[in-house]
């Protein structure tokens, strides 16, 4: 079957090519010299396509590393290739139970996807309240905040003390009314709250970029950590193209490092009276802390990422 045309969103070169190395033995040296060497040819196949002799041309002109940017989607295709031919990949289809996991390495998940920005989920706690109260502000007041207008207008007009005390009370009335519109919209929270879910999230998701691909028959999720270096575009670009939820499939290729195996322990000995035991039983507190946010669920199986990409 001809290999489908792979657009990426996340390609981890630096694993991906520490790994090939071990596989090929030199791939990247391999792919450079072999790129240089199709690039400097004679154009000896004269029927070839226009847009074939306009790539070698344009690799003729890349020099130094810059050259090695446009050969690391190329560097993945034999680097996949490699694991199918050793039998190292396992493809995971929407389709029959899963099994045993864990020995399994190398792993490759397709399936529509969801996005999951911490960073920005933070932002926006951060400044909920301001952006709710804008939000609730066009949706009550319109264009022109005709309401406001006129109470601000009259209170400029009058001198009496009664008077001025009365639109005082009226503006203080709209405000309460407004106040009350936002928090049975969900557009207000308590202040207290979310400069503690702030905390929550700063501690608890730093500024994590994950994905998810569910697999159906099991009621299982493939969940993935990005490191932002390695994706292919702007988060907000990204999901602003193929929105939170996907309707577009993507595929996962890395290594399982989570699936239901057991988790190494620390013994604790408490009377063993040491700074270094203190530490090891603090860094058990920790890791149960980290596991409320962090920790796997029952459903779910986690990817170390090398790629994701759309087969077209």
């Amino acid at each position: 079957m001809e290999n489908k045309i792979k657009s990426f969103i996340y390609l981890d070169n630096d694993k991906m090519y520490s790994i090939s190395s071990q596989l090929f033995g030199g791939l990247t040296e391999y792919i450079l010299q072999d790129s240089k060497k199709t690039a400097t040819e004679d154009d000896q196949q004269k029927k070839q396509a226009f847009s074939g002799k306009i790539m070698r041309e344009i690799y003729q002109l890349e020099k130094g590393s810059s050259e090695k940017r446009f050969f690391h989607d190329y560097a993945y295709s034999l680097f996949e290739k490699e694991l199918i031919n050793r039998n190292l990949l396992c493809t995971i289809e929407d389709s029959g139970e899963l099994g045993d996991m864990t020995n399994r390495q190398f792993v490759k998940v397709h399936g529509k996807a969801y996005f999951n920005d911490y960073r920005a989920l933070k932002e926006t706690f951060r400044q909920f309240n301001e952006i709710g109260s804008a939000l609730g502000y066009i949706q009550c007041y319109g264009p022109m905040g005709e309401v406001l207008k006129q109470i601000d207008e009259a209170a400029k007009k009058t001198t009496d003390r009664n008077q001025k005390a009365k639109i005082k009370k009226q503006k203080s009335a709209v405000d309460g009314v407004f106040k009350n519109y936002l928090r049975e919209q969900g557009l207000n929270v308590n202040d207290k709250f979310a400069e503690n879910l702030v905390k929550i999230y700063e501690f608890g998701y730093k500024d994590m970029f994950t994905v998810h691909i569910p697999y159906m028959v099991s009621n299982i999720v493939f969940a993935s950590i990005l490191d932002r270096e390695f994706l292919k575009e702007k988060e907000e670009s990204l999901i602003a193209k193929y929105s939170r939820r996907t309707e577009i499939e993507f595929s996962i290729v890395g290594l399982l490092t989570q699936c239901g195996g057991e988790k190494a322990q620390i013994n604790s000995d408490d009377s063993e009276n040491s700074m270094k035991q203190a530490s090891l039983n603090f860094t058990s507190i920790i890791s149960n802390l980290e596991d409320t946010f962090n920790g796997r669920l029952g459903n779910e199986y986690i990817i170390d990422p090398i790629a994701i990409y759309r087969e077209i």
